[in-house]
């Protein structure tokens, strides 16, 4: 099974530690590929420095249009799970 992480906005500086985090943490878990959406690309650099270090092909991409990549997912037949912070539902979100 092959494991890819979207991760949805942030708070511009304020959550670039978050966003690594979450980056480091879906590569522990064996995902292949995190997607960024309006995160820092300084984000990219680190995650390259610990593959460097750890070995690995983990990947950074950093994406414009967050739903353009998930519909595209879903056409690929992708499992879609959904997770937040805040308990907010994505469908709330929609703009």
């Amino acid at each position: 099974m092959k494991i890819e992480v979207l991760r949805i906005g942030q708070r511009l500086v304020r959550d670039d530690r978050v966003t690594t985090h979450v980056a480091l943490v879906s590569r522990a878990f064996g995902a292949s590929k995190i997607l960024m959406y309006d995160a820092n690309p300084e984000i990219k650099d680190t995650v390259s420095k610990v593959n460097k270090m750890w070995g690995g092909d983990f990947q950074v991409e950093i994406i414009e249009d967050w739903k353009k990549a998930l519909k595209s997912k879903k056409s690929d037949l992708y499992k879609i799970v959904h997770l937040t912070m805040y308990g907010e539902n994505i469908n709330s979100n929609r703009g």
